[in-house]
């Protein structure tokens, strides 16, 4: 299990730093990733693993910015712009339970077609750039942008849902918290997006 996924992504010398009682997992597949790849970071901050000592934290910031998903949905892991990544409790994707993507800047929830174990066997690997956006991130890191460390992310400027584009003169590093703070408050004012697929 997660052998392709650990053939393409490397493992970072950073990763989770925090402290406090892990949550308990009791699904087998999902305690074995959690157990195996929880509070990691791979190739170069592109993607995270959510610890699960910080699930709770997830669990708020899903129901802060996208009210009525958080009883749906668990994160397991981000990638480097701060969007979310979760099983989706409501819908079954080849025998196990589908993935939602929670994206922050934009707004928007999507379903993608896979599980946990196709999500990091496949669908990052085969569909990099629509899953973890890697042109804008080597644009990024080109243009001397830093890789972000476990609690950060490089977020918008200006959301998308505010007219923001996604292009490297509106990224910044920032706290993963305060991001997703400031951005889940905009979003209950306006509203988010409908799902898409």
């Amino acid at each position: 299990m997660f052998e392709r996924f650990l053939h393409n992504f490397i493992e970072d010398p950073q990763g989770w730093q925090g402290g406090g009682v892990a949550a308990r997992i009791s699904n087998p597949e999902l305690k074995y990733f959690f157990d195996s790849l929880g509070g990691k970071s791979f190739n170069g901050g592109l993607y995270r693993t959510v610890h699960p000592a910080d699930l709770r934290f997830w669990h708020e910031r899903i129901q802060l910015a996208f009210p009525g998903y958080e009883r749906q949905a668990l994160c397991f892991g981000y990638d480097w712009l701060g969007r979310a990544f979760a099983i989706d409790g409501d819908r079954t994707e080849d025998g196990g339970p589908g993935v939602l993507m929670f994206d922050i800047g934009g707004g928007d929830v999507f379903d993608i077609p896979a599980n946990l174990i196709t999500f990091h066997d496949s669908e990052i690997i085969k569909s990099a750039e629509p899953a973890l956006a890697t042109n804008l991130y080597k644009e990024w890191r080109a243009s001397g942008g830093a890789a972000p460390a476990y609690d950060q992310c490089i977020g918008l400027r200006v959301p998308l849902f505010l007219g923001g584009d996604e292009e490297v003169s509106n990224l910044e590093a920032c706290d993963l918290d305060v991001y997703w703070s400031i951005f889940g408050q905009v979003l209950q004012q306006v509203g988010p997006a409908e799902e898409e697929e």
